[in-house]
């Protein structure tokens, strides 16, 4: 399998962010005023979808970076942590010291 390191990522959220155009326009067309209600709730929601898209696309692209896929790519070796870091006891009891 070849993969092309040398992608240039704004190519993928311009092609998004026009299929997301694309699927607005076609929710915009005009019906007659007897279903215009469910009609307007039905693209409301179809915008809501497509906004929701773009956010977590955005989002995944920020949790899960691309940098791993370079060339000459070496992961960062963290200290050694304790037991209780792995668990994150420490937020745990911050956390039971705020309730209590």
């Amino acid at each position: 399998m070849d993969i092309d390191t040398g992608a240039d990522h704004s190519q993928n959220f311009f092609a998004s962010k026009g299929l997301v155009i694309s699927i607005l326009a076609k929710t915009t067309v005009k019906s007659d005023k007897d279903n215009q209600g469910e009609e307007w709730a039905q693209q409301a929601q179809n915008f809501l979808i497509c906004l929701e898209m773009l956010l977590f696309s955005l989002a995944h692209f920020y949790c899960f970076p691309t940098e791993e896929w370079e060339p000459g790519y070496r992961p960062t070796h963290e200290k050694k942590s304790k037991f209780g870091d792995n668990m994150a006891l420490g937020d745990f009891l911050e956390d039971i010291k705020l309730v209590m």
